[in-house]
């Protein structure tokens, strides 16, 4: 079985290697970010920086 650091660089490269383009996204209260989804419901968000936000489902 695979750690945990594993399985997230797993999905986090199969979700920026995958077709489309990360957007920008700015919420009501004015933060910034990048944005990626996949058809299948799985997502990240990159801060502005690049650096990683958090994945989103």
């Amino acid at each position: 079985m695979s750690t945990w650091n594993e399985q997230a660089m797993k999905h986090l490269r199969e979700i920026a290697r995958a077709p489309g383009e990360f957007k920008q996204v700015t919420t009501d209260k004015g933060l910034t970010f990048m944005e990626k989804w996949l058809p299948d419901g799985r997502g990240v968000r990159l801060n502005m920086d690049g650096a990683f936000k958090g994945f989103i489902d």
